[in-house]
């Protein structure tokens, strides 16, 4: 059998068609990490947002995060915490939405073992009600 110019190019053609088909298999088994499911509705209550995060930005020194070899601290000053009416906290894991971790806080300190986390980086979102308006702090941690 002659290898003819023809037969070369339906070689190509089939090696390019398999090549194709498998980039695609794989694109579609990846597993994608969107910042958040609610997406676009978060992009449209992005006012909202930013007011929390000015309002957070005036009682920051109030707030502080702490970790240690064994635990991560969360510790609001205890006349200022009296005032307020519910406090969250969101562990957002930018590299994988899995490993978010969300707490209500009941006490004026607040301490999570560190066995619930990963190591790397988080971003805490502390949110809290106070007067009928809305506080948040975002702090970077790296768990180590």
């Amino acid at each position: 059998m002659r290898f003819t110019w023809g037969t070369g190019i339906f070689l190509f053609l089939v090696v390019f068609v398999l090549s194709m088909a498998s980039f695609i298999i794989f694109a579609v088994n990846q597993d994608v990490n969107l910042v958040n499911k609610e997406y676009y509705q978060k992009g449209v209550k992005f006012d909202d947002e930013m007011l929390r995060i000015a309002n957070g930005k005036l009682d920051n020194e109030k707030v502080s995060l702490i970790q240690n070899e064994s635990e991560v601290f969360f510790e609001i000053d205890e006349d200022y915490y009296h005032n307020l009416d519910s406090v969250k906290l969101e562990f957002y894991r930018p590299s994988d939405r899995r490993l978010d971790l969300f707490f209500n806080v009941n006490h004026a300190q607040y301490s999570i073992s560190k066995n619930n986390f990963k190591y790397g980086r988080y971003i805490v979102k502390m949110t809290w009600l106070k007067d009928n308006h809305q506080y948040k702090i975002e702090q970077e941690l790296i768990v180590k």
